[in-house]
């Protein structure tokens, strides 16, 4: 097996790490490291075709557009 490699799209509002990348590839460490630096954004490993975490990834950012959704609506 080989080891994963993080792609971090520039937009996104948490890092998310893909087996097969083609945007931009870093360690797992270096992912979580950039994590940390934007204010503690999660962070988690997903795989849409092992369907690992993709729900947990997708609902938090649902929750947090939601969330500044709200806030902007007051």
């Amino acid at each position: 097996m080989r080891p994963a490699a993080a792609t971090i799209h520039r937009n996104a509002s948490l890092p998310l790490r893909a087996w097969r990348a083609a945007v931009v590839q870093v360690s797992k460490k270096k992912a979580e490291s950039w994590a940390q630096a934007k204010g503690g954004m999660p962070y988690y490993e997903t795989s849409a075709k092992d369907d690992i975490n993709v729900e947990p990834a997708f609902t938090h950012v649902a929750r947090n557009a939601l969330k500044h959704e709200k806030e902007e609506d007051l």
